[in-house]
């Protein structure tokens, strides 16, 4: 299990609860989402529950000033709400750790045309998920530089 993982096993349970409690379509703050987390989270605060619904929770969740509300869309899925997303993410952060562990600093564009080397434009979806990844579960590991705009994979 890689330190990624490990990450995603702690932040999980967090955004289960939050879509659960949101699921009737109440607006909540962060802190009275973290208030209603079940006592084996009782370790979340009102920052992380902010983190996770905006990092993983953005599909379903929508903010409206302080508020959170689920989306309507968010309930009709009969697997678990983000499973595909999160498989979806973990697969371009790894990509983009792949092809960063050589040590050459690079753009999100480039990091997606070499992971899409049948094609040679690079869409700007596919842009902004790699930067949307590296930013957010990627901190840990990759290096943004603002004058170059190129991540770089940490030692």
């Amino acid at each position: 299990m890689t330190l990624y993982d490990r990450e995603w096993a702690s932040r999980r349970p967090v955004l289960e609860a939050s879509l659960y409690l949101l699921r009737d379509f109440r607006e909540r703050t962060a802190s009275q989402i973290c208030a209603g987390l079940p006592k084996f989270i009782d370790w979340a605060s009102p920052a992380l529950v902010m983190s996770v619904l905006a990092s993983e929770g953005r599909r379903y969740v929508r903010r409206i000033g302080r508020l959170y509300k689920i989306k309507e869309y968010a309930l009709d899925t009969e697997d678990s709400l983000f499973e595909r997303e999160w498989k979806n993410r973990k697969a371009v952060m790894e990509n983009a750790l792949g092809i960063l562990r050589d040590g050459q600093p690079r753009k999100a564009r480039q990091i997606v045309i070499v992971r899409n080397r049948q094609r040679r434009s690079a869409g700007k979806r596919d842009i902004s998920e790699v930067n949307s990844v590296l930013f957010s579960e990627g901190r840990r590991y990759v290096k943004y530089s603002k004058h170059s705009f190129e991540h770089r994979i940490l030692p």
